[in-house]
């Protein structure tokens, strides 16, 4: 069944619409306006469950009904009958009430209650039009019946302690809708919470409540009936009438009429006396003080969210600032090429060796033998593989402390429980992680190198592979092959270093970030935004109050 947050958003020419059909001008600043707050509702997320989410997250749902299924309703259709809900816990008798007003049964009684049951709205055929496009009838099937007064219409909500969530959730959504609750109860069930809670709520709210007492045989109507006087007086509803149904015992079908005469001619008098006119504009009159309390609350919620994402999101750029310092001070730590890169580089660059005069006179290299030059290149090559195992170790080193700290950090701030079951999804280990930046590395010393090295003496000799694999040695800290290569490119071996250096840093910074992107990604996709929209809606009903 489709609820007020999937209904289709209002359009701008609403008001130019309710014109139309004869609002009055005081009218039409009050339809723009709840038409906006029903737009800022529906975008606004808490997703957080942090203290105060749910009952925020209550409150929209009911502002969203209350706003789309009532408010919006009268404002535009003043002509629509006043909703009577007849509301309470399960085996109060409402379904066989609403049964016995009508003469008929249009709404199905009983003690086992089927596992989805639509609501009853009973209203006169001459009323149905007005109701055509009321939202309410998308929570509630239209029963037209000329038992019902013109003026008034009757709906049979499911009980508010269903078993079945979406019965409850239903019942809670259309107690919102009513301009009257009438609160159906028994000697058995009076005193049960739940019911007066959302009696309470709704009498906070400016809707009218009357009380239905069912089943109440002469032993105990007199006590529970001044019990149920005081408790609507605690509430400041002393003027809600009480109806008392007698208890006729085991019964099928509706009640006989002389039981519910005293309900029914109440109704009559309600429709007969212009009192559902008046009715509904005391409802909605007294709802803008409420709403706007709502609002209020609401956008403080969704300001408190705000203000935990970015508290999450300081603590993950927090858990990997320590890493992100630490990997940039050891891969730029001339000491990362001390031990078997350096001995390597020695044992091919000595006298006799493949690269000693690379080592020695690289400004006199020559194109040799093919077999010379083969062995050169693949000396150059050995070099820089020697290298990148090292850097490996460094960069998966730090990428582990990152992801240390980055799953410490976040289950200690909370953050899983807080983000409602949001899953960080890894796509890659540390391990992966700095692999991946090592070949990007190689991947980007080459692609440097290849254009400087094409068609030189160098290039010829220890090939594009063997010169890349120099750049990276030199720009971990081996001084020879930085010697070599200034002398081999004397304008852009500098150059090639410092590039290979910069991007090992960038590189292997960027995989202790990867560590923490799932993190932040996360929460990147609540798109929390805060309260600023709808506190202004707030401040625009003011005028109304």
């Amino acid at each position: 069944m489709p609820t007020p947050e999937n209904r289709r958003a209002a359009t701008p020419d609403v008001a130019r619409r309710s014109a139309q059909a004869g609002d009055t001008p005081d009218r039409l600043p009050r339809v723009a306006v709840i038409a906006d707050t029903l737009s800022d509702l529906r975008e606004l997320r808490l997703p957080l469950d942090i203290p105060g989410a749910e009952e925020a997250r209550g409150r929209r749902r009911r502002v969203l009904t209350e706003l789309e299924v009532r408010l919006l309703p009268r404002l535009r259709e003043d002509s629509a009958p006043a909703v009577v809900v007849l509301g309470g816990s399960s085996g109060a008798g409402k379904s066989t009430l609403l049964n016995s007003l009508v003469g008929d049964e249009i709404s199905l009684a009983g003690v086992l209650r089927p596992t989805t049951r639509t609501a009853i709205l009973a209203a006169h055929p001459d009323d149905a039009d007005a109701l055509v496009d009321n939202p309410l009838l998308e929570l509630a099937r239209l029963a037209p019946t000329d038992q019902v007064p013109r003026g008034v219409a009757v709906l049979d909500a499911p009980d508010l302690d269903s078993v079945e969530a979406r019965n409850r959730q239903l019942s809670a959504r259309l107690v919102e809708a009513a301009d009257l609750w009438v609160f159906v109860t028994t000697p058995v069930r009076y005193g049960d919470e739940l019911p007066w809670s959302a009696l309470a709520a709704a009498q906070a709210r400016g809707v009218t409540v009357a009380v239905v007492l069912n089943r109440a045989n002469d032993r105990v109507r007199r006590e529970v009936e001044q019990d149920l006087t005081r408790r609507l007086q605690a509430l400041g509803a002393s003027d809600a009438p009480i109806f008392v149904v007698p208890d006729v015992g085991p019964n099928h079908g509706p009640l006989p009429p002389e039981r519910v005469s005293e309900l029914r001619q109440w109704l009559g008098l309600v429709a007969r006396s212009r009192a559902g006119s008046m009715l509904r504009r005391h409802t909605t009159r007294t709802t803008w003080a409420a709403l706007r309390a709502d609002l209020l609350a609401i956008a403080d919620a969704a300001d408190a969210q705000v203000r935990r994402a970015e508290e999450l999101t300081g603590l993950v750029d927090d858990a990997i600032a320590g890493p992100l310092a630490d990997v940039r001070e050891a891969v730029t730590d001339p000491s990362l090429g001390h031990g078997s890169p350096t001995t390597r580089w020695l044992a091919l660059a000595s006298t006799g060796g493949p690269l000693a005069r690379v080592a020695t006179r690289p400004e006199r290299l020559r194109s040799g033998r093919a077999r010379v030059n083969e062995e050169r290149r693949a000396a150059a090559v050995s070099v820089g593989a020697q290298v990148d195992g090292p850097v490996h170790d460094t960069i998966l080193r730090h990428v582990r402390a990152a992801d240390s700290a980055m799953t410490s950090r976040w289950e200690a701030g909370g953050a899983a429980e807080i983000l409602a079951g949001e899953r960080v999804r890894r796509a890659r280990g540390p391990e992966a992680l700095a692999e991946r930046a090592v070949e990007a590395w190689q991947a980007s010393v080459s692609a440097a190198v290849d254009p400087v090295a094409s068609g030189t003496t160098a290039g010829d000799v220890l090939g594009a592979d063997g010169v890349a694999g120099l750049v990276r040695a030199a720009a971990v800290g081996l001084a020879g092959p930085a010697t070599a290569l200034r002398g081999l490119f004397p304008a852009d071996g500098e150059r090639l270093v410092t590039g290979a250096r910069e991007s090992l840093t960038d590189l292997a910074q960027g995989a202790v970030r990867d560590v923490a992107r799932p993190y932040a990604d996360v929460l990147a996709d609540l798109a929390v935004d805060p309260g600023t929209a709808v506190r202004l809606r707030a401040g625009e009903l003011k005028e109304f109050t």
